[in-house]
């Protein structure tokens, strides 16, 4: 008698059937688990973008506001920190310099491409030198004139996938100095100013909106917000909300993207007042 054929050779139909159900079920599992940490990684990624996104806005605005109304000390004169808007005491108060002005502008919903989509502040002073011994605009361009004065223009401008915040300069006499904005960082839906005006005795007693300062040598506090962008879109998108900056909004979006507003007060060093 063949020993060998006592062994069952090979798997019943019903082995087999329940051996596939179990393997898809395991399977299933390790895909879900895999997708849900593919989504816990973008999502964690996409807010640490948000996050260093804003941090950077704010890191060069708020480097700019300290350096407004600077001017070397062998001038006896120094120039207003911030360039008031157009109509209320800017140096260009009409025609294509006008862009260089100061202005409050409230929510834009639907910009074109190349849109301004927030608030403009524009920051008055002589670069101070660098390291290297050269005068740089907010864009890194040299300035040339050493005892020129600057006008560093910033605001929020929509671009065909995103928007970010961007500058550009111009002499103070109007003679131009960079031909466009240049973009300083992508992800920055809107930014948002308000205007700290002092008291003779020092102290800030009340923050308004650029339309309503009444004397701009008055100014000298800045509140900034921004409201800083992932980029790229997360899955599954984060909950509808209401965002906003300061006096404005509400801003609102349905687009996919992580979101987060900040903030923060800067004290002008140079006030004239």
């Amino acid at each position: 008698m063949n020993i060998q054929s006592r062994f069952q050779r090979g798997l019943s139909l019903v082995e087999l059937m329940v051996a596939l159900a179990i393997g898809m079920v395991l399977i299933a599992g390790f895909l879900q688990i895999f997708l849900s940490v593919r989504s816990t990684y973008s999502t964690n990624e996409a807010a640490s973008r948000t996050q260093e996104n804003g941090r950077f806005a704010l890191e060069f605005l708020s480097e700019h506001a300290r350096m407004a109304g600077y001017r070397d000390p062998k001038h006896l004169d120094r120039p207003l920190p911030i360039m008031p808007p157009t109509g209320n005491g800017c140096a260009f108060s009409s025609g294509t310099k006008s862009a260089f002005c100061t202005e409050e502008r409230g929510i834009v919903s639907s910009p074109d491409n190349g849109d301004e989509t927030g608030d403009r502040i524009a920051f008055t002073y002589q670069p101070p030198l660098d390291s290297s011994g050269k005068r740089l605009d907010c864009a890194g361009n040299e300035v040339t004139d050493a005892d020129g004065v600057i006008i560093n223009t910033f605001t929020t401008r929509a671009t065909e996938s995103s928007s970010g915040l961007a500058c550009r300069s111009i002499y103070d006499d109007g003679t131009t100095l960079s031909s466009g904005y240049t973009e300083l960082v992508d992800g920055i839906d809107a930014v948002q100013f308000q205007y700290g005006l002092m008291s003779p005795t020092g102290f800030i007693h009340q923050y308004v909106t650029a339309d309503n300062v009444p004397n701009w040598s008055d100014v000298g506090a800045l509140r900034i917000a921004v409201l800083a962008n992932s980029i790229s879109t997360v899955t599954p998108p984060p909950p509808d909300k209401d965002y906003y900056l300061l006096d404005a909004g509400p801003y609102n979006f349905s687009d996919g993207k992580i979101r987060q507003v900040f903030t923060t007060t800067v004290y002008l060093r140079n006030s004239i007042q």
